[in-house]
């Protein structure tokens, strides 16, 4: 049996948050079934961050999304620096991750 592609989604709001204020990260998990692309319920999301300058990324907090597929990460903005979430996938499905989004502190 093969294991089934899947794709995420993300959005960070506020854009430009203040140092050490709320960030959310918020985006839906997906996985391709014969009717197309449908939302991956309880899935296991990563959130990772790598400041400005770094090659290294960084574990922030781990999730899982909701019953629809959806998942909602708050954490602090610790300084500039890219956000991505990834999926930690089980063994019917296949890893996939995010695009990146870099974020500039006020």
């Amino acid at each position: 049996m093969s294991r089934v592609r899947t794709a995420m989604s993300i959005a960070i709001s506020p854009a430009h948050p203040y140092r050490d204020g709320r960030l959310i990260a918020s985006g839906t998990v997906t996985q391709l079934t014969a009717k197309g692309w449908v939302r991956l319920p309880h899935a296991r999301v990563v959130l990772v961050y790598r400041p400005r300058g770094s090659s290294q990324w960084y574990w922030v907090l781990k999730g899982h999304a909701d019953a629809t597929g959806r998942y909602t990460f708050t954490t602090r903005a610790y300084a500039d620096g890219t956000w991505a979430v990834y999926l930690d996938p089980d063994s019917r499905h296949l890893y996939s991750e995010s695009r990146k989004v870099y974020v500039t502190l006020r």
